[in-house]
């Protein structure tokens, strides 16, 4: 008998993507999955669209809780999970309706714990005259990682390194499905007070218990990009810059020793969130810059970190203090 996939789909507000979303896991030529929607606590039409899938089709179950956000919501569909693999779709997306049959093929003649494809993504309306026809070309291969990635079977280590090293490093968990063995071996949860990057620390953690990966160079999974997918607003990039942070407390506190092969991967992971926090800083706006530390200062750690951006001036300014220093002192021993 074929072994059974569970899908879990956090969804919050996307009354006019879920129907799509929905029918491409129908029209899966793979058939034996269970499909778990988390109702994020939506205030549109979503759970009742929902709903209706699965009074028409045992395969969808409908699940509600409070809005706490996309990792919470993941996190109960794990707790609710039957399959013997786990994959994460989100609602506002779909996939090729072959991505089951092809991953399933992958696990049953390679035994391999982890596949992982590409994506594609396209752009609505709205997103491309806010971004310009220009990006539409840029991000066009941004999820094709057929140029760096190996065909055959590799370890979760070496996915990563070559992932990270070559840049192309997609860490979204929407681009595997993975056994759900793997993810009890570890107690594997998605960090709740994380609103960015928490596929990216699941799968840091994820990783230390996978043996072998394959990739698939194809764009199975389909990503739009709406007027709500833009990261515009200043308080949503100064809320991705302090998770970054967040990231590299993570890491810093809770990396593996004597495991040469995760040690290596965390110092990767360290350096590119460091990449990350830098990059994001500098598109805060600058009085929004002055705020931030503020915010953060009761985290030593984190503000340590913060000081990615402020070190010049904060060693400008204990020069300048010494030199203060030393002048006084200079002046009191002229007149002993």
């Amino acid at each position: 008998m074929k072994k059974k996939i569970t899908v879990i789909i956090p969804m919050y507000n996307t009354e006019c993507y879920i129907a799509n979303c929905l029918d491409s896991l129908k029209n899966q030529t793979y058939k034996n999955f269970e499909a778990l929607i988390i109702d994020d606590g939506s205030s549109d039409n979503s759970y009742k669209i929902a709903h209706e899938y699965s009074k028409e089709d045992n395969r969808f179950k409908v699940f509600r809780q409070e809005n706490k956000g996309a990792s919470a919501a993941r996190n109960m569909g794990l707790k609710l999970a039957n399959g013997y693999y786990i994959y994460f779709l989100d609602s506002d997306d779909y996939i090729n309706e072959k991505t089951f049959e092809k991953c399933i093929r992958e696990f049953e003649h390679n035994d391999v714990d982890l596949v992982t494809f590409d994506a594609k993504c396209f752009l609505e309306k709205e997103y491309l005259d806010q971004r310009g026809r220009d990006y539409e070309f840029s991000i066009s291969s941004f999820y094709d990682r057929s140029d760096i990635l190996p065909f055959k079977k590799m370890s979760g280590y070496e996915y990563l390194k070559i992932s990270i090293h070559e840049n192309k490093f997609r860490g979204n968990s929407v681009l595997f499905i993975v056994k759900k063995e793997v993810l009890e071996k570890g107690n594997d949860k998605f960090i709740e007070h994380l609103t960015y990057f928490e596929d990216y620390i699941f799968l840091y953690y994820l990783i230390k218990n996978i043996n072998k990966v394959k990739y698939l160079p194809e764009p199975l999974y389909f990503r739009r990009l709406t007027g709500n997918s833009l990261v515009t607003k200043d308080s949503n990039k100064e809320r991705m810059f302090k998770d970054s942070l967040r990231c590299l407390k993570i890491l810093t506190e809770n990396h593996i020793e004597n495991e040469p092969n995760y040690e290596t991967i965390n110092k990767m992971y360290k350096k590119m969130f460091l990449e990350i926090a830098k990059n994001l800083y500098g598109k805060i706006e600058q009085k929004q810059r002055v705020l931030v530390p503020i915010k953060i200062l009761e985290d030593p750690f984190m503000f340590q970190l913060y000081t990615i951006d402020y070190y010049s001036l904060i060693k400008n300014k204990l020069v300048e203090q010494y030199n203060d220093n030393l002048r006084k002192l200079e002046s009191l021993v002229e007149h002993l």
